[in-house]
């Protein structure tokens, strides 16, 4: 009896070591096969961003364009929301065409309580801690861009091709991971959104502090032409049907 115990006992232990090696493969195949946080595409943008002028409020959230610019663009935003994802998608390359041009200084608020994807902090805290080494933008494309994977989107082995594509110091990257004071800074941001004028959900998206309905290219130009006092033309107006913000940011708004 004795000997049939031991060897059921041995037996069953090598069935768990061939099961853990079988899981630790896939696993690693797993990770092996992450398609790359950046595109080519958005490395060329990452050159783009590096050429503008970039700063924080005091509290803590990235500013990128002309300081100087009559036109203040706010974003409060979730990389978790898939709603802020459509807005990225659909109107940040109007808005960054303004930037480009000087003709805006946008401030983004990283808040995680709004979307359904998961670990929506730590990606906030992942942008905050690569905006130490002058790479919160790039991230900022990249995270709205893979959101679409879900559960995996924001996973460490994927972000961690994104630091070394971005060629950034690793070990500077994670131990301000490791401290976690970039939470802080999201949590600052909760309180601001909260306490922000006529706000209900995100993305809520702002020029010279007044809340903009609908994320229509046409609807952002317009607005930020009139801050420059530029006046609205027949192609530049927006009309009434154009001003309705999509049905997914409704549905995110009134979820938040």
């Amino acid at each position: 009896d004795d000997l049939f115990l031991v060897g059921t006992v041995v037996g069953t232990t090598a069935r768990l070591e061939e099961s853990l090696d079988t899981v630790q493969a896939i696993y690693a195949s797993a990770e092996a096969s992450l398609a790359p946080l950046f595109t080519d595409e958005l490395l060329e943008r990452a050159e783009i961003y590096s050429s503008l002028p970039q700063s924080e409020t005091e509290d803590g959230f990235p500013i990128i364009g002309n300081p100087d610019a009559d036109a203040k663009v706010q974003e409060i935003g979730s990389f978790a929301c898939p709603a802020c994802r459509l807005f990225h998608e659909q109107v940040y390359d109007t808005l960054l065409d303004r930037i480009v041009a000087g003709d805006v200084e946008f401030t983004y608020v990283p808040i995680a309580s709004t979307g359904n994807v998961p670990n929506g902090v730590y990606a906030a805290e992942v942008a905050l801690c690569a905006a130490e080494q002058g790479q919160f933008w790039p991230f900022y494309d990249a995270l709205f861009v893979v959101q679409e994977r879900g559960g995996t989107a924001f996973i460490p082995s994927r972000i961690a091709l994104g630091v070394e594509q971005l060629e950034l110091d690793v070990d500077a990257f994670d131990a301000c991971m490791e401290a976690g004071e970039k939470a802080d800074i999201v949590e600052v941001a909760e309180t601001f959104a909260r306490e922000y004028p006529g706000y209900t959900g995100t993305p809520a998206v702002s020029v010279n502090d007044t809340l903009l309905e609908g994320f229509a290219p046409v609807i952002l130009n317009a607005a930020i032409d009139e801050a420059l006092g530029i006046a609205p033309t027949e192609e530049t107006a927006p009309d009434d049907a154009s001003a309705e913000p999509t049905d997914e940011s409704t549905e995110e708004s009134s979820d938040s």
